[in-house]
């Protein structure tokens, strides 16, 4: 576990647990689960698997490590039946982030964890959570993103698309890096080249600031901005700025928490279907409760990474609210370039998912 930790109140943990256990991940043969504690839980079945999990995760990420530990007592519980192994960095798909959404997709990989943007391509609302300046803090992302008509569309159309969506883990909130200057306004972004990984919405933010935007996978990135191939990029502290290392060679960050990014989980449809109910109900039951502690890992790393990376040289600009408000009418929701983008997505969507914030 990431040993750089302080302490959140356990309220905010109990908050988290609720919104999750309420939105679920169970299908409709799992209306009634078993306690996955019990041993009727497991009796009588002959199911067997090895889940390969996916992500483009670093080792050391929250992520990681709490499947590590989710899989290890998926085996404890099924007496060997069910087991699991994460393979971090995308390396299933040759580095290649797309490559490995395509593989859990036709079901050559099991389970991946992904930035939500990522299953854009087959669900295209999976970017709209990454908008910029969409969300004001935690409470906000975690109750507009909980919502069970919310819930109830990408468990839709996820399935629509071969996916089962399992629910929700947290990459952070996104910062801005860069290794030319300090970013203090929008305008400062002139022509920096910046990889932006969030999908159209978020690219069209950085191009109306007038960034030049250069794609490639998170796998490629480090030596990207080492050679300065990219200036500059959008991660969360907590995520790979930390878990990939990419504070080692960036300078400049500008704390904005502009982008709320979200790990959407999901299982090969195919595969979920063959798995008994009573092992759907485990399989739910272990998410339910390890979810949360992903999410509160996280949210409790996010200051002492800050201060990590801080003490590794890295300059922070901290984004004051004045500040902010000039990024939001560039890069947010209503501004012009960005809402142009939005409004190529299912609308009755997103309005749902703005609603949801209020």
């Amino acid at each position: 576990m990431n040993t750089r930790k302080s302490r959140i109140t356990f309220g905010l943990f109990i908050g988290i647990a609720l919104s999750i256990l309420l939105a679920g991940c169970g299908s409709a043969n799992t209306d009634s689960q078993p306690d996955s504690s019990s041993p009727s839980a497991t009796e009588g079945s002959s199911f067997t698997h090895e889940f390969q999990l996916t992500t483009p995760l670093g080792d050391s990420h929250t992520a990681v490590q709490i499947w590590t530990d989710l899989f290890a007592e998926l085996e404890e519980k099924t007496d060997g039946r069910l087991t699991g192994k994460v393979f971090s960095n995308s390396q299933l798909g040759g580095g290649n982030m797309n490559t490995t959404v395509d593989m859990v997709q036709k079901g050559t990989i099991d389970i991946g964890v992904f930035g939500s943007p990522l299953l854009g391509g087959y669900v295209p609302e999976f970017r709209v959570p990454t908008t910029a300046f969409l969300f004001d803090d935690f409470e906000t992302a975690d109750k507009a993103l909980n919502d069970e008509a919310v819930m109830n569309f990408y468990r839709e159309k996820s399935g629509e698309s071969g996916y089962y969506f399992m629910g929700w883990m947290e990459n952070s909130w996104n910062e801005i890096t860069n290794n030319k200057k300090e970013l203090i306004l929008p305008e400062d972004m002139q022509g920096l080249k910046m990889r932006v990984a969030a999908g159209d919405i978020v690219i069209a933010g950085f191009q109306a600031a007038g960034a030049n935007v250069v794609d490639m996978s998170l796998n490629e990135l480090y030596t990207a901005l080492q050679q300065g191939v990219a200036d500059g990029q959008e991660n969360g502290v907590s995520g790979a700025i930390t878990a990939n290392k990419l504070y080692e060679v960036q300078k400049y960050m500008t704390y904005t928490q502009y982008s709320y990014s979200p790990f959407a989980v999901v299982m090969n449809k195919k595969l979920w279907d063959e798995i008994p109910a009573d092992d759907q109900a485990i399989l739910t039951t272990l998410f339910e409760k390890y979810a949360p502690m992903q999410i509160q890992q996280n949210r409790e790393s996010m200051e002492e990474n800050l201060e990590f990376v801080k003490s590794e040289g890295m300059i922070v600009h901290m984004m004051t609210p004045e500040e902010r408000e000039q990024w939001k009418a560039v890069m947010g929701p209503e501004a012009p370039d960005v809402q142009k983008v939005l409004d190529t997505y299912d609308q009755d969507f997103v309005k749902m998912l703005i609603d949801a914030t209020h």
